[in-house]
């Protein structure tokens, strides 16, 4: 059986405030047990066991619900936003098979699917150089995300391969939210500083700033054009229609799930990163 750990999804991943792990376990009937077959069924160590039979402090608490309930492995969605890790670290480990969905821990050999967030950054501000744009604004998520990271990395690195510096001036921090993007195009307004494009980090916050722009007498795309991220249902169906970055989210889960399931077949299979690429989405919001 396998743990399929997950938070609610916002950008789509998971909303930082809501520190909630779900666990659900199923503890199978398989006949008569001991302590090798209890262990091979957790993926931890006959000692691993032998300390949680005997109510020793010394096993994480994390690995000693797994070792009760006999879980095969875990599926982890969630950001690489926590600073406490360590209930994963234990659980790698001792051996336990888990497999992350954009969740990164530096120095851990772990399998993570992720999204190519640097070529998507990097797709959504080509597609506003290649319409003549050369003043190109930013709304970054939150800067604890790797994904924002990633992101604005391929904003930069697309910028420089036009001959562009990227200037600070023109990259505002937001939170996710609608609200958080029309304050944050709100703020670069205010800054006076000329642009004639914007990306912003998700839907949401594109959709925020399209009213703050809309406020201001900004038309889009005649006056600025505008792209988001994620391809949200509402990006098609706001005005104007949103250009955006489709997360292959959908592939991220059935990858996943196809290595944990391998994961816990094969143990000792390969780990990794495996990246998955995005696709532009143009729409009516570009000129």
């Amino acid at each position: 059986m396998c743990y399929d750990v997950t938070d609610p999804v916002t950008d789509p991943v998971t909303d930082p405030k809501d520190d909630r792990q779900h666990m659900d376990a199923v503890k199978p009937n398989r006949g008569r047990v001991n302590i090798r077959r209890v262990a091979h069924e957790a993926g931890v160590s006959a000692q691993t066991v032998s300390r949680v039979l005997n109510d020793r402090p010394d096993v994480a608490a994390e690995t000693r619900q797994l070792t009760e309930h006999h879980v095969d492995g875990i599926l982890f969605a969630r950001p690489s936003t926590e600073p406490d890790n360590r209930y994963l670290v234990n659980l790698l480990r001792d051996r336990v098979p888990v497999v992350t969905t954009a969740y990164h821990i530096p120095g851990e050999a772990l399998t993570v699917i992720d999204v190519d967030n640097i070529d998507g950054g990097q797709q959504a501000t080509r597609c506003l150089l290649q319409r003549g744009h050369r003043r190109i604004a930013m709304i970054t998520g939150p800067g604890s995300w790797k994904s924002v990271h990633d992101r604005a990395q391929g904003y930069i690195m697309a910028l420089e391969a036009a001959g562009i510096s990227s200037d600070s001036r023109l990259i505002a921090e937001a939170d996710w939210s609608f609200r958080s993007g029309y304050q944050a195009a709100q703020e670069l307004l205010a800054r006076g500083q000329p642009f004639t494009a914007l990306f912003a980090h998700n839907d949401q916050m594109a959709i925020g700033a399209l009213r703050a722009l809309r406020e201001a007498g900004r038309r889009v795309p005649e006056d600025l054009s505008v792209v988001g991220y994620d391809d949200i249902p509402m990006a098609e169906y706001c005005e104007p229609p949103l250009t955006t970055i489709r997360q292959p989210m959908r592939e991220v889960g059935a990858v996943a799930t196809r290595l944990l399931i391998q994961a816990v077949e094969k143990p000792g299979a390969p780990q990794g990163e495996i990246l998955l690429k995005t696709e532009l989405i143009v729409r009516d919001s570009c000129a």
